[in-house]
């Protein structure tokens, strides 16, 4: 994950978002990394496909 987010640094990012869902161990994993949970919250809505009978 360094490498990403040296780049988004380089490229003058002010912030990294990372996004993962609610029923992984992702975010322990990037909490370790130094990232913080409690400063944002993603929300999303999908467009759902016809379903086709």
């Amino acid at each position: 994950m360094t490498l990403p987010n040296r780049q988004a640094w380089d490229a003058n990012a002010y912030k990294i978002m990372l996004r993962t869902g609610q029923d992984t161990g992702t975010k322990g994993f990037c909490e370790k990394l130094g990232y913080s949970a409690d400063q944002k919250h993603g929300l999303q809505i999908r467009r759902l496909p016809p379903r086709t009978p």
